[in-house]
């Protein structure tokens, strides 16, 4: 009988386990199909919101393909608090840049009124902020993502959401001049095309047209930061005159009679600098230098720019002067000679295209120039600097600097390196240590064959 019992507990035992095998692998099955199913779903492409398929097709039709609305928008579930439109940087430097922004977010808030369960026109944001917010950004691939023109229809000044105006920021990534094709300025002029704008930020404006003001029929409010004490007068004046309330930061000492933005110097004028003699290894110290206007013409000015004193340098004879400068309206020119005649400052001051043995070494125009193993270039960033660099360099080998000047605009000189030889003899470098600009020669990189 034991026997027995044994061996119907074995078969009841086995017929289980296999029961068990058989759900088990029912399971992984109908596991993997559910798996492949949600694969075969997140492969398949996610339907763009036809509202926002729209809206870029009307930017497109309006002002050309260059601006587009980051992907992110096209597949929104719930209302839209903001949206980004990207350009690459060529957009920006067209002339008709005003008048494309200007369109793009009068595109987008008029969709915004008619389509409310895609845009949230009363969105209250993380930090407080409020609004639809609009993000009009420049794309590059060196310097990334960096908003240009930002938009609310949250009025800060009065505490309110609006519906048919805006509040604008323009950032202080300083704009492009197109009076010549080129360089970096904003101009307060070019925002007469926005006819929307109740309150207005900028920074870093050329302000060339202050009866703007009166051409942005709805503005009640700007404020304004980093510009001249006489240019903030005129727009004090200005915004009296049309009724709007003006607010300021940061405003710098007026210099009313420099000719150009990038040389904001007073004749006699002494600027403390840090730098350093290379070549003695000696310390990093404060070096001054002196700004002497020599002569003038209705060409230009010339300026002799000595350096009077070097902290903790034994030998002032290895640089005791960054010699000539003539100064014109759009260039800055150096003139490498320790002493001019009489005659040849005349000649720069009177017909200074025939004066030979001179170098722009600041325009708001980009430059390179090759010769002989010899190369210049000029360059400029986002931010105002304007570089150039001269250097010498054989086929094969590394490129060695040779002379460099950094100009800031409304700041003036804020980086030299000069070395007389590419082993270095007689080098120096000096920079405005509140501004600092040094990329430890970065171009090298990219002059190297």
């Amino acid at each position: 009988m034991e026997r027995v019992q044994f061996k119907e507990y074995e078969t009841n035992k086995k017929s289980s386990n296999k029961k068990r095998n058989i759900i088990i692998m029912g399971v992984a099955i109908i596991f993997l199909v559910f798996c492949g199913v949600l694969l075969y779903i997140g492969s398949q492409p996610r339907p763009k919101n036809p509202v926002i398929v729209e809206l870029q097709n009307k930017i497109n039709e309006e002002v050309g393909e260059g601006f587009k609305i980051r992907s992110g928008s096209f597949y929104n579930t719930e209302p839209l608090t903001s949206m980004e439109i990207e350009a690459q940087d060529e957009q920006f430097r067209n002339a008709a840049v005003y008048e494309n922004v200007n369109k793009i977010q009068n595109i987008v808030y008029q969709y915004a009124r008619e389509y409310p369960n895609e845009f949230d026109m009363n969105a209250v944001h993380m930090y407080g902020d409020k609004g639809f917010q609009l993000y009009i950004d420049n794309v590059d691939e060196i310097s990334g993502r960096e908003t240009i023109f930002f938009f609310s229809n949250y009025i800060e000044e009065r505490q309110k959401y609006s519906n048919d105006t805006v509040s604008m920021l323009v950032s202080a990534k300083d704009w492009y001049d197109h009076d010549d094709g080129g360089g970096y300025k904003y101009k307060l002029s070019g925002l007469s095309v926005f006819d929307n704008v109740e309150e207005l930020s900028v920074a870093y404006f050329r302000i060339d047209d202050v009866d703007v003001l009166g051409k942005m029929k709805k503005l009640k409010y700007i404020l304004v930061s980093d510009l001249f004490e006489n240019e903030l007068e005129k727009l004090e004046k200005s915004a009296d005159k049309y009724g709007i309330v003006l607010e300021w930061s940061n405003v710098m000492e007026t210099n009313e009679n420099y000719i150009n933005p990038y040389f904001p110097y007073e004749d006699n004028q002494e600027v403390v600098f840090a730098g350093r003699l290379l070549e003695l290894d000696e310390p990093e110290g404060n070096i001054t230098l002196k700004f002497n206007q020599v002569m003038s013409s209705d060409k230009g000015e010339l300026w002799k720019v000595d350096i009077s004193q070097i902290e903790n340098a034994s030998d002032l004879k290895a640089r005791n002067s960054l010699y000539y400068f003539f100064v014109t309206k759009t260039k800055i020119y150096w003139i490498e000679q320790e002493t001019l005649t009489k005659k040849e400052k005349e000649l720069l001051c009177q017909n200074p295209n025939k004066f030979e043995n001179k170098r722009v070494v600041c325009q708001e125009k980009e430059k390179t120039v090759d010769k002989d193993g010899h190369h210049s270039m000029i360059t400029m960033d986002d931010s105002g600097f304007v570089t150039y660099s001269s250097y010498y360099k054989l086929k094969g080998s590394e490129a060695s600097f040779l002379r460099c000047f950094t100009f800031k605009i409304r700041i003036g000189l804020v980086f030299f390196h000069s070395t007389d030889t590419p082993a270095g003899r007689n080098s120096i470098e000096i920079w405005n240590d509140q501004i600092y600009y040094s990329e430890e020669y970065s171009e090298l990189e990219k002059i190297k064959e």
